[in-house]
C-alpha cells in the first residue's frame, strides 16, 4: 500500500524569480470500520447513550496512525490532527416504535459537537438508515465510537449495519 502525503508549500520570490520551498509534509491517514448483517441487540434505556454493539471489521487502514477495533477508531499518532468523520448506520426495531439519536463519542464520555442525528423507527419490524459527518480533532490515544440513544422509551434496537470512516483534513 502506498502512503499518501499532504504537503504545504511556500513560494519565495527573490529578484522577480519564484522559488518553491517545501514547508511541511504529513502522511494522509485514513481508516474505516464496519458492522454488516449484525443481529446483536443494543439494549437501550431512555435518555441513556449506549455504545453500538456488534462484531466490527477493520478495513482500509493507511498506516499505523489509526487503529480500529470493537466499534472504535483510535488515533495513536504522535501529533494532534484534525479528521473528517463519516458515519452511516441502519437500525431495526423488532418490537415497537423508537425515537432515537446516533452520536459520535470521543474517549467514551464526550459527545463530539455536531455529531447527533435524530430518527424514528415508526412501527414494528421497521428499518431506518441514517448518516452524519463532520470534523473532529484527535490527540494521541484519543478514540471515537458510535453510540445510540433511545429518547422516547426503553425499547431496544438492532444496529444491523454500521460504517465509520476517518480521514485527515
Amino acid at each position: 500500500m502506498t502512503i499518501e502525503k499532504k504537503c504545504s508549500y511556500n513560494v519565495l520570490i527573490t529578484d522577480n524569480v519564484a522559488n518553491t520551498v517545501e514547508a511541511a509534509c504529513e502522511d494522509v491517514e485514513h481508516g474505516q470500520i464496519y458492522i454488516a448483517g449484525n443481529v446483536t441487540i443494543t439494549t437501550m434505556t431512555k435518555d441513556t447513550p449506549t455504545k453500538v454493539l456488534g462484531d466490527t471489521t477493520n478495513q482500509l487502514f493507511s498506516s499505523s496512525g489509526l487503529v480500529g477495533t470493537d466499534n472504535r477508531i483510535q488515533w495513536v499518532g504522535s501529533e494532534t490532527r484534525v479528521f473528517n468523520f463519516q458515519v452511516f448506520a441502519s437500525a431495526h426495531n423488532p418490537t415497537d416504535y423508537i425515537s432515537f439519536k446516533f452520536n459520535l463519542y470521543k474517549n467514551g464520555t464526550t459527545l463530539v459537537t455536531g455529531s447527533s442525528v435524530h430518527s424514528e423507527l415508526l412501527e414494528t419490524d421497521f428499518f431506518k438508515e441514517v448518516s452524519f459527518s463532520g470534523l473532529v480533532e484527535l490527540a494521541k490515544d484519543d478514540y471515537l465510537e458510535v453510540w445510540v440513544e433511545n429518547i422516547d422509551n426503553d425499547n431496544n434496537a438492532t444496529i444491523t449495519d454500521l460504517g465509520f470512516t476517518l480521514l485527515t483534513v
